[in-house]
């Protein structure tokens, strides 16, 4: 076989080259060694709670069932120490943000934004080469 037709490393590197990306999981705690925490799902259903004004309709927009979603807010409430939702009493009558619950995704949506940014930025300078 002609070594002229066999391709050399920087050929291969070419060909096979493939842009690389990154993820990120943030969450917030609840404690150490407590289960449960704070983050893009729970933050998604405190934003379909603002959108809709309604806890069912945030739950259905997500898939989820009411029951869950209850759950998880009643149980990330009682980790937090203070209420996130207001609840109308009466079927119907619809949920809200807590001024806490508001000011506290406002936090993570910050605070996720600035992670993200230096992330992205440190992505870059460690695998520019890549």
């Amino acid at each position: 076989m002609k070594k002229d037709s066999c391709p050399d490393e920087k050929q291969l590197q070419e060909t096979s080259k493939k842009e690389l990306s990154y993820a990120l999981r943030i969450f917030i705690n609840y404690g150490e060694g407590v289960r449960g925490s704070f983050g893009v799902g729970v933050d998604t259903l405190m934003h379909g709670i603002q959108k809709h004004g309604s806890l069912s309709k945030a739950a259905e927009e997500m898939g989820m069932a009411y029951s869950k979603a209850w759950k998880i807010i009643k149980h990330m409430e009682d980790y937090l120490g203070f209420p996130m939702v207001f609840r109308q009493v009466g079927r119907g009558c619809g949920s809200s943000l807590t001024e806490k619950g508001a000011e506290f995704i406002k936090s993570y949506d910050d605070f996720l934004q600035e992670v993200n940014a230096f992330a992205k930025d440190s992505f870059k300078k460690h695998f520019k080469n890549y």
